[in-house]
């Protein structure tokens, strides 16, 4: 057994920073470049299959291609076990009792972490890290769909909450979860960030970034019935129980009301595939957000920098935004840009005789926000 060590944060001095392999960015391998959003994309994602909860939840069913999942689950279980044996360091206390810290620091008795889910991270990335080996270029390719997939299930979930666009700056790339029997995780925000007061000290997390999350996404990769009994995604604020079909992507918010918990799995293995969307930097010259090349690796959020310009395709086509005032879309608003003072609906995204503003009653569309200000 090891002792701790003093001020160890393992979860930012590994997955925080920028990796760099050796003779640079496979750039071929993976992008973190969002899809191209034609007019017929945009149409086609506003017919996704969908549920909309309470609460900003909503579940796109059988959003993902789930056709090769055969051949990758084998891959995923040989990279979990790795990532297991990995992800632990083991300690004793004053009494000898054994327990064991996580990469983010958290501390698990033995028993604990028999029913804790393996995060899988870093399995995805064209040189091996962490004892993974490199990851096979067709797998790789499905990760690309299921990305463009989730991003465009964003679209769609800006067009049912449009004052969530101007919150998206960044994405992560997805990390694996995998559930064994008995394996749960419990109730917990997904921007909390462990933040403490006691007897008037202040006990500050090793990272804020959680606290930047905006809306978290849980795509499911196992078939609730066949492959797992148990394991229903729970979000006890609004009596919302979720059993998630294979390809099911469940987006909800990461603050406090979008707390959540997935109840044990009581028979067989279920694998999740988990990314987060958000805003701010760090404040630091260098920010932590990086350029969407750069997305070599599971963590640094990268920027989405086309997140606006693709949304205004899709509103063109909205059957939402059609009949609803653009008071309330963001997009829609006659917002100039931040220090450049365009003058236009949507920050330009439209032009003066844009048919989609020409064909509109303005007299009805500001009176709501007339009103509104009085």
């Amino acid at each position: 057994m090891q002792k701790p060590e003093a001020g160890k944060n393992s979860w930012a001095d590994s997955d925080q920073q920028r990796y760099e392999p050796p003779g640079g960015i496979d750039t071929s391998f993976y992008r973190g470049t969002t899809p191209e959003i034609t007019e017929e994309v945009a149409k086609e994602l506003l017919d996704y299959d969908v549920t909309h909860y309470l609460g900003g939840i909503s579940n796109y069913h059988r959003a993902l291609d789930m056709s090769r999942w055969d051949d990758l689950e084998v891959w995923i279980n040989e990279q979990a076990e790795i990532a297991h044996k990995t992800r632990w360091r083991y300690f004793e206390d004053e009494d000898g009792n054994p327990y064991a810290l996580n990469e983010d620091n958290n501390k698990f008795t033995p028993e604990q972490i028999e029913t804790s889910p393996i995060r899988v991270l870093y399995c995805i990335n064209a040189e091996g890290m962490e004892g993974h080996d490199p990851t096979p270029p067709e797998f790789a390719k499905i990760f690309r769909d299921w990305e463009d997939t989730i991003y465009k299930c964003v679209l769609n979930y800006i067009d049912k909450y449009p004052y969530v666009v101007n919150c998206l700056w960044w994405r992560t790339r997805g990390h694996f979860m995998k559930y064994v029997t008995t394996g749960f995780l419990g109730p917990h925000a997904d921007c909390d960030s462990n933040y403490r007061t006691r007897d008037g000290e202040r006990y500050l997390p090793m990272s804020e970034f959680p606290t930047r999350q905006t809306i978290s996404i849980s795509a499911n990769l196992s078939q609730c019935g066949r492959d797992y009994k148990g394991g229903v995604l729970r979000f006890p604020y609004y009596d919302v129980d979720i059993d998630m079909d294979a390809g099911d992507v469940v987006m909800f918010p990461a603050n406090f009301m979008g707390m959540h918990e997935l109840t044990t799995v009581t028979e067989g293995e279920r694998h999740a595939y988990l990314v987060a969307f958000g805003s701010g930097t760090d404040g630091k010259p260098q920010p932590d957000v990086s350029e969407p090349e750069w997305a070599n690796m599971w963590t640094p959020p990268i920027w989405l920098n086309d997140v606006h310009d693709d949304y205004a395709k899709v509103i063109r086509h909205s059957p939402i935004w059609a009949k609803e005032p653009l008071f309330y879309n963001p997009v829609g608003q006659n917002r100039p840009l931040e220090g450049v003072g365009v003058d236009k609906a949507g920050g330009g995204h439209f032009d003066q005789d844009d048919p989609f503003l020409l064909n509109r009653n303005w007299e009805d569309e500001w009176v709501v926000g007339d009103q509104r200000n009085d």
